[in-house]
C-alpha cells in the first residue's frame, strides 16, 4: 500500500472511529509526521 493510499486510509478512519490518530496511523503502518506533512509550493523564478 503506498503512503498516499494509507494517508487516505487515517483520513476515513479518524471521523468515522472513535480510536485517535495516533491509532490509526499505527494499524495503517504510516507514521504521523509523514501524515501532517504538507508540501510546500514550489518556488519558480
Amino acid at each position: 500500500m503506498s503512503r498516499a493510499h494509507r494517508r487516505q486510509t487515517v483520513a476515513h478512519m479518524l471521523p468515522h472511529t472513535q480510536i485517535s490518530e495516533r491509532r490509526a496511523c499505527q494499524l495503517a503502518g504510516l507514521n504521523r509526521m509523514t501524515r501532517r506533512y504538507q508540501t510546500k509550493p514550489s518556488i519558480v523564478n
